[in-house]
């Protein structure tokens, strides 16, 4: 990789990747709205992408129903009840 930019502004340079590093980011506070990105990478090898989505969990019929069957002695884990949602990609 050479570069990664979220919305126009640069977050990983290339000075980083080149050091070798980076091999994962974190990245929070975008709430509920889109985000454009942008990754760079040279043209000779594969890369290899995850990326993944951690937010709170919807209120919605579904995200209840999970809920609602969980035992009466049973409390959230660490950060809460969330929603992770991840795709892998090769570049």
């Amino acid at each position: 990789a050479k570069q990664f930019s979220i919305d126009d502004t640069v977050l990983i340079g290339e000075e980083r990747f080149a050091a070798g590093d980076v091999s994962h980011a974190y990245f929070n506070g975008f709430g509920g709205r889109a985000v454009s990105f942008e990754l760079r990478v040279s043209g000779n090898t594969p890369l290899d992408l995850i990326l993944f989505e951690v937010s709170t969990l919807p209120d919605d019929a579904l995200a209840r129903s999970i809920i609602e069957k969980r035992p009466s002695n049973a409390t959230p884990l660490q950060f809460g009840d969330h929603a992770d949602i991840h795709r892998a990609y090769r570049l």
